[in-house]
């Protein structure tokens, strides 16, 4: 029987908002987050939690992760799907003490995403953000208001925006140069980049940085519910393996267009 959207859903959005709590207060530390040689201790704290919560719920479904690849599982069977999590999405960033780094939730099956959840804990403010969306279970919503279909171009124009990494003003022209006649954005994290595209805050997201399933899986879910895609650097749409780790070079995000 394959596993019920609605209460996986339900699910992954409890687990987005109680680890964002963490990592909200991690972010505001006196002295700014534990950092060990450029990672965030905090991210496998977070991704223990969402992990046991899932695999409780769901033992049949497989699961993915980024900070601890040696406890991914199988599923029974294609039905039950895999989940793919990335505990905090822009975790260079958290650890500069920047918002807009994100939970990344998502579940795959048959080589799609099925189901997404991404959470901006401290982004705009410490209210955060919040984007999910399942298969069959009515449109995306952000902080539980329903996501109108973004009014997509088939090419770019002055007035829109694509958002790209959150280094992107160390190669200002080069962005500039690649992206006219529209503008960029930077921002952390090319999960929320993504939900934000689904979100019609800008006309595209991009990553350069060689991004993994588990860091655009959730965003890509996201963009599938109001009518978009993902593709890799060759402009193939993006599919995923249940049992190994999909990686493009780069990734883009919006109307396939």
């Amino acid at each position: 029987m394959a596993i019920d959207l609605a209460k996986a859903l339900e699910l992954a959005t409890q687990c987005a908002r109680i680890g964002g709590d963490v990592l909200r207060k991690e972010l505001h530390r006196s002295g700014g987050p534990r950092n060990e040689a450029g990672t965030a201790p905090v991210d496998a704290e977070v991704e223990d939690i969402i992990r046991y919560a899932i695999t409780d719920a769901f033992p049949r479904s497989g699961f993915r992760s980024e900070e601890r690849p040696d406890a991914k599982r199988r599923a029974v069977n294609t039905e039950d799907g895999t989940w793919l999590v990335d505990p905090n999405d822009g975790t260079r960033a958290f650890l500069r003490g920047h918002r807009g780094s994100s939970i990344s939730i998502a579940l795959i099956r048959d080589g799609r995403p099925v189901l997404g959840v991404v959470y901006a804990y401290a982004a705009p403010d410490d209210e955060g953000d919040l984007l999910a969306w399942a298969e069959d279970c009515g449109p995306m919503t952000r902080n539980g208001r329903f996501v109108l279909q973004p009014d997509w171009s088939d090419k770019l124009e002055e007035r829109h925006t694509v958002l790209v990494s959150n280094s992107a003003d160390e190669q200002a022209n080069a962005y500039a140069r690649a992206v006219a006649p529209a503008r960029f954005r930077p921002m952390p994290g090319i999960a929320y980049r993504l939900a934000m595209a689904a979100a019609s805050e800008g006309i595209a997201a991009v990553s350069l940085g060689g991004p993994r399933d588990f860091d655009f899986a959730g965003g890509h879910a996201l963009l599938r519910g109001v009518g978009g895609d993902v593709l890799d650097e060759r402009g193939r749409p993006v599919r995923y393996s249940d049992e190994d780790m999909t990686r493009s070079g780069f990734c883009f995000g919006g109307a396939r267009a």
